[in-house]
């Protein structure tokens, strides 16, 4: 009887710690959720910082591709000469519309794009890729 009493004891001891070690755990758990709460709140704070001198300071943001250079895909999957006309459907068909009140405006300033671009050259069958263009992306022969 005296080993069955030794025994418990040993539990009770075991369980004691155990409820100790799970309490440090729950405020160890609870201190870090302060902590990670402040961090959050500081990395708010970086963040608009951040924003705020960019404004100010200027600081370019990324540049998005030209409508040429979005022709200029298109152009490298066709096998064909694609007009304007073409190209501007394309573009909407891509997910890339060209801005403009009407068919026509789409058209004429895609094709001012186009004009101001090096990579793309006007034939009498409409835009193909240049030259230079073809070879560097090995879409050429």
């Amino acid at each position: 009887m005296g080993g069955a009493m030794s025994t418990e004891k040993v539990r009770g001891a075991r369980s004691s710690s155990i409820a100790q070690a799970v309490e440090g755990a729950r405020a160890e758990i609870a201190q870090l959720a302060i902590q990670k709460a402040a961090a959050d709140k500081r990395i708010d704070q970086l963040r608009s910082f951040i924003k705020s001198c960019a404004a100010i300071e200027g600081t370019p943001r990324p540049r998005t591709p030209t409508y040429a250079e979005h022709a200029m895909r298109i152009l490298a999957g066709s096998d064909h000469p694609m007009t304007a006309g073409q190209l501007v459907d394309a573009l909407g068909a891509a997910g890339t519309p060209v801005r403009g009140h009407t068919r026509r405006h789409r058209v004429t300033t895609l094709a001012i794009s186009l004009r101001r671009s090096d990579g793309v050259r006007k034939t009498a069958e409409g835009y193909v890729l240049a030259a230079s263009t073809k070879r560097a992306s090995g879409h050429g022969s």
